[in-house]
């Protein structure tokens, strides 16, 4: 005797459609500048976590009819929640490795700015300094960690005009006494 698998599709509301994608796009955009540039494999899988997440609690609550009520906004949102719990359970494990490869880069930072200094006699860095040297694997990383190592007072940022105009640069020196005296 054989049997065939029924498939069934839910719907989303347009309200739990609209939070699944605000959650998406809120962890696209600290992967791409944010506070998890340097984890981005692992929050890609955040929001399909989340989906999934949204169907498991939309089947509890339904069971077999589930496909005959549409997936709401609260289920989504608990969904999300779970999610997040989830991914902060995640950073708090990789916090350690986290922060060796950022001292790792934050050294390699400020190794290129004293060649810099040697080489070129200049006491400044650029996000694109950091791009050519691989440092960062792109451009806006580059920009994140940069960004991030002046918020924790390892350099100072400056933004500088052209003389004769033209779209500022910012630029980035060492601090060389960070503790006030």
């Amino acid at each position: 005797m054989s049997r065939t698998l029924t498939t069934h599709r839910i719907e989303a509301t347009p309200e739990a459609r609209e939070r699944l994608v605000s959650y998406f796009n809120d962890v696209v955009n600290r992967r791409r500048a944010g506070d998890l540039s340097d984890v981005s494999q692992y929050a890609s899988r955040w929001c399909e976590q989340a989906a999934r997440l949204a169907l498991v609690l939309h089947a509890g609550l339904h069971g077999a009819e589930a496909h005959r009520h549409p997936l709401v906004l609260e289920t989504a949102d608990n969904a999300v929640r779970l999610a997040q719990w989830f991914a902060d359970q995640q950073l708090s494990l990789l916090t350690k490795s986290r922060r060796a490869v950022a001292e790792k880069v934050e050294t390699a930072v400020l190794e290129l700015l004293e060649s810099n200094h040697q080489r070129k006699r200049q006491d400044f860095i650029t996000a694109r300094d950091l791009h050519r040297a691989r440092i960062q694997p792109s451009s806006e990383s580059c920009r994140a960690l940069l960004d991030r190592m002046e918020r924790e007072g390892l350099l100072i940022g400056e933004d500088i005009t052209p003389p004769r105009g033209g779209k500022a640069t910012r630029i980035f020196r060492h601090i060389t006494n960070p503790v006030p005296e």
